[in-house]
């Protein structure tokens, strides 16, 4: 006797005359596919609050819209089949939680021979991949959270995605996984976290990504971020790897021609980044290391770039090489760089301009603290004339203004009662 909702809409709609897309609804108890079955290209469905146990084939163009992931489920009914399978192009997915793929290949959104989707906010987790893209370009994942399975997000044959915001943790193989040609994606503002081979990894062939201000950390088994297997021309840049276990925080094998450039990367076991097993042509500059051992380099590499204006990733004003957290030599002539180059362990390998951190209050880079910086200091503060912050921010309150042009005066006269403490 219950009548879908969904089935008077599209009623109304038919007598209307009306040519548009149609919205339909979907409550619970009832049937996402059978909404699906029912609706037309460019149609919205918006399921509302309850568990759907169900496995859901997309097969148009359709906006599927739950009203949030902490109160729509769908759960496989079948756990051998993708809990979505989509093969329509233009598809959007927001607003789920998704779960019960558990046999290997299926996933809990399975993208497939699909173009320009979009799939956003939604909790994916529990399934052997969570989000599957096999053959399928310019799509868009947003803000997702997906965890608990063998990958977080796998992407074969996919080239032109847009991976943003998303959340990768404790997946058993990789957190967010390109394979197989997947070539000119950006990752960018991901977290891959807390998994147990390798946070990001790019391999066979996947060329000319960009990975720009993703956070991978601590995850336990092989390395933070991986290009394997003639993984070239990609660009990693801003990203933060830390506190990752095993062989490096950055490894590369079989892959040339990457630029490797303002990352930080610390308190990692292993290496902070390793090359090895012909790596080579890789651009590696303007990069922060901190830790027990912070590269190592079998092949022929490039560690530093031609000197350019900055700041660097240490706040000097000018770009050449890397921070190098043992490096022993010193800045004898203020130009923010090593008089001596930095050996890189493993072969004849050296960063020629080893970036030296700069020195709280001393502005003119001379090596000393005087009446000198004072005039330099208060002359940026009246003319806003440029100054890093890690020299110029004496309170470390992240402005440079007169109350930093007050301490350092007391610190020119008193160092002991007015310490220093930039911030940067």
């Amino acid at each position: 006797m219950k009548q879908y909702i969904i089935t008077a809409i599209l009623t109304l709609t038919t007598f209307a005359g009306t040519a548009g897309a149609a919205d339909w609804h979907v409550n619970s108890g009832e049937s996402i596919q059978a909404a699906i079955n029912s609706a037309t290209t460019g149609d919205m469905i918006y399921v509302h609050a309850g568990t759907y146990t169900e496995n859901v084939n997309v097969n148009k163009t359709l906006t599927l819209q739950g009203a949030g992931a902490g109160v729509v489920t769908v759960h496989a009914n079948d756990p051998d089949i993708n809990v979505f399978s989509v093969t329509a192009d233009y598809v959007n997915i927001s607003g789920f939680t998704i779960t019960g793929a558990t046999s290997s290949p299926n996933a809990g959104i399975y993208i497939y021979n699909s173009n320009s989707s979009t799939i956003a906010n939604n909790v994916i987790s529990g399934n052997f991949v969570n989000i599957f893209i096999s053959s399928s370009d310019r799509n868009t994942l947003t803000d997702n959270i997906v965890s608990d399975g063998d990958y977080g997000i796998y992407l074969g044959f996919s080239s032109d995605n847009n991976l943003t915001g998303n959340r990768a943790t404790s997946n058993a193989q990789y957190g967010i996984n390109l394979v197989d040609f997947s070539s000119n994606n950006t990752l960018r503002d991901n977290i891959a976290s807390e998994g147990d081979y390798a946070g990001i990894s790019m391999s066979y062939s996947s060329n000319y990504n960009t990975l720009i201000n993703n956070t991978v950390n601590s995850n336990s088994g092989y390395c933070g971020i991986l290009l394997i297997y003639s993984s070239d021309c990609n660009t990693l840049s801003n990203n933060t790897v830390n506190s990752n276990d095993g062989n490096a925080g950055i490894l590369l094998w079989s892959s040339n021609d990457n630029t490797i450039t303002a990352n930080r990367v610390t308190n990692n076991s292993g290496y902070g980044i390793r090359l090895y097993n012909v790596s080579n042509n890789n651009l590696i500059y303007n990069n922060y290391f901190a830790n027990a051992q912070n590269a190592h380099d079998d092949d022929s590499n490039v560690w530093n770039t031609t000197p350019a204006t900055g700041p660097n990733i240490v706040g000097s004003p000018e770009i050449g090489g890397n921070y190098w957290s043992d490096y022993t030599g010193t800045d004898g002539d203020g130009d923010g760089f090593g008089a001596e180059p930095y050996s890189i362990s493993g072969g004849s390998n050296h960063d020629y301009l080893p970036l030296v951190m700069p020195i709280c209050g001393d502005i003119t880079g001379d090596g000393n603290i005087d009446t000198v910086d004072l005039l330099r200091l208060i002359e940026c503060v009246v003319t806003g004339t440029q100054v890093p912050a890690c020299i110029g921010d004496i309170d470390g309150n992240g402005h440079i203004n007169i109350l930093d042009v007050r301490l350092l005066m007391g610190h020119i006269d008193n160092s002991t009662e007015y310490p220093l403490n930039c911030g940067c």
